[in-house]
């Protein structure tokens, strides 16, 4: 065999293995990128971005999870192959007693999970709202707050590298329903217990609690079945809890008390603890905010879309007096799989902004 032909040989065995590495990579990094060309600012605070591919977050809890955001940023960083977002989080964020959900039936039968997010004025710069369509896992919907993903303070997804960036979003979801019309939302507890379960299982993080809860779980048993078999770390240095209503009926609250998870059927959930084995830290605003929910679930024996929307409107954050504002209010209806949102306490329905699955 003469030398030209050898060098040619090699030099075709190398493309190939160049266009399958290239072929590898693009595979994981690709939808990222087409996520970034998805990005639409729907206001002056909020944007809206779409996900269709493999996150390999089957296979990433399957070999430990994350156990704290720095390891969260590492696998992150490895699916955005190479962009260096060491400080992706914030590690302490300032308490803010703010938040509420509730659960409940239209008159037709159909269920409905409301949602208000609080937070202070001064600490929130813009949410994005994420379609995500995972290659294994059911489609969602969900929000977040852009801030907590540390790029800096005047970090917005303005140019084509920051939308890339913003797509790590898609790992911090603060609530969100999947297609299966299972719906669940994170809530501080109101005192600052951090939760670290420490049984060897996979590990995973508030948020990535979250996003895999609406990848892989279909109702509140197998979302309680999620939680039961990972353990949880609590981030941002305070306490949590989660409300998640399956389209069942079933309405429950998951808190973590002295690292050990404990389950409260509730169909309401403000900022103060429900489960029995804690004693409730006295939060005047957050009692008062929860017994308007429940009085107003009281008062009718079903509520409709815009009752729902009409009581998170009665109990929106910005009343109260505090530097703080309801950032979004959702109405998910788990039955028609669609989701209606009001932004920065503007309850206006020609304001409002709805996507479906």
């Amino acid at each position: 065999m003469n030398t030209k032909l050898i060098v040619k040989i090699i030099s075709t065995v190398l493309g190939i293995v160049g266009l399958i590495i290239l072929a590898g990579s693009w595979k994981t990094f690709g939808p990222f990128v087409k996520a970034a060309n998805s990005v639409k600012q729907l206001s002056d605070h909020f944007y809206y971005l779409e996900f269709k591919g493999d996150t390999q977050l089957e296979e990433y809890l399957a070999h430990g999870g994350a156990a704290s955001n720095e390891e969260m940023a590492v696998y992150i960083e490895s699916l955005l192959r190479g962009k260096n977002i060491d400080k992706v989080f914030k590690d302490k964020v300032p308490l803010n007693t703010g938040c509420a959900s509730i659960s409940c039936t239209t008159p037709d039968g159909k269920k409905v999970f409301g949602r208000n997010y609080d937070w202070n004025t001064d600490a929130f710069k813009y949410g994005i709202i994420i379609k995500s369509t995972p290659k294994n896992g059911y489609k969602s919907i969900s929000t977040l707050q852009l801030d907590f993903l540390g790029f800096g303070e005047n970090f917005k997804p303005d140019t084509f590298a920051n939308r890339y960036l913003s797509s790590a979003a898609l790992f911090v979801p603060l609530d969100g329903m999947n297609e299966k019309g299972l719906c669940i939302s994170d809530l501080m507890a109101g005192d600052d217990e951090c939760t670290s379960q420490e049984s060897g299982q996979s590990a995973v993080t508030t948020t990535l609690a979250i996003r895999g809860i609406l990848d892989f779980c279909a109702d509140v048993p197998e979302a309680l079945g999620f939680l039961e078999k990972h353990d949880m770390h609590s981030v941002i240095g305070h306490a949590h809890h989660f409300a998640i209503s399956d389209k069942a009926g079933r309405a429950v609250v998951v808190e973590y008390i002295d690292n050990k998870m404990v389950v409260t059927e509730a169909d309401t959930l403000t900022n103060h603890y429900l489960a029995v084995e804690r004693e409730v830290k006295t939060l005047e605003n957050s009692t008062m905010r929860r017994a308007i929910l429940d009085e107003r679930l009281a008062r009718k024996s079903a509520l409709t879309e815009g009752d729902v929307k009409q009581v998170l409107s009665d109990i929106h954050a910005s009343q109260y007096g505090k530097a703080s504002k309801t950032w979004w209010s959702i109405v998910f209806n788990q039955d028609d799989l669609t989701v209606k949102y009001y932004l920065e306490e503007n309850y206006d329905e020609e304001a409002a902004f709805t996507f479906s699955l």
